[in-house]
């Protein structure tokens, strides 16, 4: 003989979101855990207060940026390897016009994407700068050990 569990889905709608933000605190007080709350918060209120990223086990903060890490970078890697094709300013050029479509075919917004990229030029000149720097002590601690040595 098999057993059935009897299940009650409860509804309500709320005028404003503390009164969401209540309702859903009550109901944890009273027991119920958080995988058995759900909600849905419309408008202007989605982002405003935090509650969607803030409750345990939602995944909508880092899901969108482990989605925006990964379109940034498979975009600067290949246009890093197609800017290979266009000399020394594809290579710097490459990477910031594959961060833009990564993001921008990734259904990110242009201000978003802009922002992305502003960080992948701002690293690649970082690196480029790092690199000559390091080349030149390089070349120093040579010239000083010929000159010593």
């Amino acid at each position: 003989m098999a057993t059935s569990e009897l299940r009650t889905t409860v509804v309500s709608a709320f005028d404003d979101r503390l009164e969401a933000e209540r309702a859903v605190d009550e109901l944890e007080f009273a027991g119920f855990k958080h995988h058995e709350i759900g909600f849905v918060i419309r408008g202007s209120d989605a982002v405003r207060g935090g509650m969607i990223t803030d409750v345990v086990g939602a995944k909508d903060g880092p899901g969108a940026a482990s989605g925006a890490i990964a379109g940034t970078a498979i975009g600067g890697i290949l246009g890093a390897v197609v800017g290979l094709f266009f000399g020394v300013p594809g290579i710097f050029v490459g990477p910031l016009v594959g961060a833009l479509l990564g993001e921008l075919l990734g259904g990110r917004g242009i201000l978003p994407a802009g922002k992305s990229t502003w960080g992948t030029f701002l690293g690649t000149t970082a690196g480029i700068i790092g690199k000559f720097a390091i080349g030149l002590a390089m070349i120093a601690w040579f010239a000083l050990a010929a000159l010593l040595g």
